[in-house]
């Protein structure tokens, strides 16, 4: 899980206009959308993504490979199908995808991470971004300091993500894009009481809500 919020906190700081001809472009895109208004024909209400490996896996796993390499490398030196589908679940309608795009901007032009990118901060920035962007609970403790276990080394990623989790603009979006639209929780347990590496790593499961066109 966490290579996929890794993965998920560097997206939505892309530049939309790299995210939309290299993630959803018709022509150019790995997870375009197609007729029926979601990625693949006949799955708009299902919450499952039943991609063939050539054309979705091998294809985004390489991308995200080559894009997020060197001193801007994943933590996870693999990324999992898991992970890989799950970004495809996350993109997976337009609905999701403009509540994404709503964010993303917000994110990138107004809030108090603003003028970061998808690349030049640390793995566990990334990591806690995208914690915050889809469970209220961990927004709270952030809010006041406690990291459970995502805690970025650098003071100033810190104090940035603290303020984001108190952001009013930030919440609103925030809740709109995975609790009041194409999410909902899967798990009742917080954040803290799921561990990933040997009890280092927290991490927390979300499911797609089904029957959304």
């Amino acid at each position: 899980m966490i290579d996929f919020w890794e993965i998920a906190g560097r997206i939505v700081l892309m530049d939309p206009v790299t995210r939309n001809h290299d993630l959803y472009d018709v022509d150019t895109g790995i997870i375009p959308l197609q007729d029926g208004g979601c990625i693949l024909v006949g799955h708009c209400n299902t919450a499952s993504l039943p991609f063939p490996v050539e054309s979705y896996y091998n294809s985004l796993r390489d991308y995200l490979t080559l894009r997020y390499s060197g001193a801007d490398s994943l933590l996870s030196p693999v990324i999992s199908m898991f992970a890989l589908g799950e970004v495809g679940v996350m993109l997976f309608n337009q609905q999701f995808r403009d509540l994404f795009e709503s964010v993303s901007t917000y994110l990138r032009t107004q809030s108090p991470i603003q003028g970061r990118r998808d690349t030049g901060s640390a793995s566990l920035f990334y990591i806690a971004l995208a914690v915050l962007c889809v469970d209220m609970t961990s927004r709270a403790s952030i809010a006041d300091g406690n990291f459970l276990g995502l805690t970025p080394n650098d003071a100033a990623d810190q104090t940035a993500l603290q303020q984001l989790a108190r952001d009013a603009m930030f919440t609103q979006g925030a809740n709109a894009l995975c609790f009041q639209g194409a999410w909902q929780q899967g798990s009742d347990n917080t954040l803290r009481d799921q561990l990933y590496l040997g009890g280092t790593l927290p991490f927390r499961h979300f499911r797609f809500v089904e029957g959304l066109a």
